[in-house]
């Protein structure tokens, strides 16, 4: 599937909206890369195959050229190790898919991750580094892009090599002590090797232990916006998306189901959604329960809980019974709809709500806007403050299902071989030991077969 003397194209960068222009990135890699852009280009001579950078005007269709500046990168030079073009044009999204479709004249459309596949194959980086290159294209929070960079730097990669250099340094003296097991030649005590598998095996086991999960860091940090019926959660949800993902209405109990949308914050993104009104009491008709158990499922498993309580209120005790019955990490206090207080009315109101529930609120009004950016800072340093900052410092690494099943393999097998080899049984130790090594050295390992390099690259956006 993987030919490497092909020469592929795609468009690597994010789309641009529809009825706008933008600037947007081709990129053209392979033998016939410098051909494929130079057979489009007007007014002048062609791009050779040479490093630099130069403006050039392509022929997009007859009576349609566009000015481009063109990064060129020669084989084995660039990225991905062969001849490599990249093309930023301002243009219309009709333009670039047009552009896009003359250089397939002369290459194909790449796959999903195959610049960064050829980069691998190429040997311009081993593989944990290519796969941190995905999750730091998809990356939606500080937490996961700091820790992709650190596996993109070899961390991963350095520490197996080191590791499987251990391993075999065991194995080469097991396999040695019975090669001469007729001879008077002790090439390592039986006690010391035992040792020192325990100790590898211990070593793997803490490193796993300390390491970060891939998938956790993946997945968007969710925000769910609680209170009673009517709290002005709605209205709150849909100005802060800055759109109408959730219906708003003065009657109680409108929404029902758990409805959200994507919130772009300063450091990372992270889901918020709106769930129907809670009541301190079970709800009498079948509908409204269910309603309420999927509301208090969901916002148990929400990172953060933005508890709404209506500003102009004044009795506010059964907000307060329903947040002292949330099974939540994380709650942030929002006083909603404090455009309907007086600006003398509005210091006593918070004041309240700040005795009754023990904690500052944050003012808002969803009809002027006052409040939202207070609020989105308050949802970002918990969604991503703290936290971020310990990931950044504590220099670990986040480990994705395939690099903690090799891990995890390498433990169980370094473990089994102390056994065999506490037994006398070296025979069976050393076969566990190559076990050992051979999971310690996927982690670079030019030779996966195509299935596995497909599963891994598949996750990839075309064009990376």
């Amino acid at each position: 599937m993987y030919r490497l003397e092909d020469t592929i194209a795609a468009v690597s960068s994010a789309a641009v909206a529809p009825g706008t222009v933008g600037e947007s990135i081709l990129r053209v890699s392979g033998p016939r890369a410098f051909e494929a852009v130079g057979s489009l280009s007007t007014g002048g001579p062609a791009p050779g195959p040479v490093r630099g950078i130069t403006h050039k005007r392509l022929c997009v269709e007859p009576g349609l050229e566009v000015n481009v500046t063109l990064y060129c990168f020669t084989c084995p030079v660039s990225y991905t190790g062969d001849d490599l073009i990249e093309i930023h044009v301002f243009a219309a999204p009709c333009v670039v898919e047009r552009l896009l479709g003359r250089l397939l004249e002369q290459s194909r459309l790449a796959g999903p991750g195959e610049f960064t596949l050829r980069a691998y194959l190429n040997g311009k980086m081993d593989l944990t580094a290519a796969e941190a290159v995905g999750h730091i294209v998809t990356g939606s929070n500080r937490m996961q892009i700091a820790a992709a960079q650190r596996l993109l730097s070899g961390g991963l990669a350095e520490q197996a090599d080191a590791l499987g250099n251990e391993v075999l340094d065991l194995l080469s003296l097991i396999e040695g002590g019975m090669d001469f097991a007729g001879e008077d030649v002790r090439f390592i005590e039986r006690d010391e090797a035992v040792a020192r598998m325990k100790g590898l095996s211990g070593w793997l086991e803490r490193f796993l232990a300390d390491s970060l999960h891939c998938e956790e860091l993946m997945d968007l940090p969710s925000v769910g916006l609680a209170g009673l019926p009517n709290a002005g959660k709605s209205s709150l949800v849909n100005a802060l998306l800055g759109c109408e993902r959730s219906i708003t209405s003065d009657e109680p109990g409108t929404t029902r189901d758990v409805v959200g949308g994507v919130l772009r914050l300063a450091g990372a993104a992270c889901t918020v959604f709106d769930c129907a009104g809670l009541t301190a009491d079970e709800c009498a008709d079948v509908p409204a329960r269910s309603a309420r158990a999927a509301a208090l499922a969901a916002l148990a498993n929400a990172d953060v809980v933005v508890f709404c309580v209506e500003a102009a209120k004044s009795d506010v005790g059964p907000d307060a019974a329903v947040y002292g019955g949330l099974m939540c990490r994380d709650v942030v206090l929002a006083a909603t709809k404090v455009d309907m207080l007086g600006v003398e009315e509005r210091p006593g109101c918070m004041g309240r709500l700040q005795e009754r529930f023990g904690k500052a609120f944050v003012a808002t009004s969803s009809r002027t806007g006052e409040g939202l950016d207070e609020l989105r800072a308050a949802i970002g340093r918990r969604v991503c403050g703290d936290c971020a900052e310990t990931t950044q410092q504590d220099g670990r690494l986040a480990l994705g299902v395939r690099h903690r099943g090799a891990i995890e393999a390498a433990a169980a097998n370094v473990r089994l071989a102390a056994v065999e080899a506490a037994a006398g049984r070296d025979e069976t130790a050393a076969m566990y030991l190559r076990g050992a090594y051979n999971e310690l050295k996927q982690f670079d390992a030019q030779g996966l077969d195509e299935a596995i390099l497909e599963r891994i690259f598949a996750r990839f956006c075309v064009g990376k």
